[in-house]
């Protein structure tokens, strides 16, 4: 915190375990605006993410963001409606477990640097997971 610049860049992104409760974690997250937790439908990354939800973000604003959605199935709408009868609070958009990023990693390059079908329908994922934070910040949601 001692050597975060005047001028504070508009979005800050710590990737981390949702396990990791250090003091330096503790106080990035006391200075965000929002805190965006990202956790595939898993059972066993569900009960991590829900307890960081639970242990460190229990006053501060949060948004928990389905990953390595299977692109078929139903998987995500009920693991929604699950976590939001469970009183978290989980994004609409979602990022589908597409093949794109398995080919951006065997290629050297990123899923940006790939055209194909997969590559924009991932960056789309991302587009609108973007799109619905700016309108949580705006207080739209």
């Amino acid at each position: 915190v001692d050597t975060l610049p005047e001028e504070l860049p508009q979005y800050v992104l710590i990737d981390c375990p949702p396990d990791a409760a250090n003091e330096d974690l503790k106080i990035a997250l006391s200075l965000a605006d929002l805190v965006l937790v990202p956790t595939s439908p898993s059972i066993d990354e569900l009960e991590v993410a829900t307890a960081f939800v639970s242990r460190l973000l229990i006053e501060r604003p949060y948004r928990l963001l389905l990953t390595r959605v299977y692109h078929s199935g139903s998987e995500a709408s009920t693991t929604r409606k699950w976590l939001r009868d469970g009183g978290f609070k989980v994004m609409d958009a979602e990022i589908t477990d597409y093949r794109a990023y398995k080919d951006a990693a065997l290629r050297d390059t990123t899923v940006a640097g790939l055209d194909t079908f997969p590559a924009r329908r991932a960056r789309r994922d991302y587009l609108d997971a973007l799109h619905e934070l700016r309108r949580i910040q705006r207080g739209h949601q």
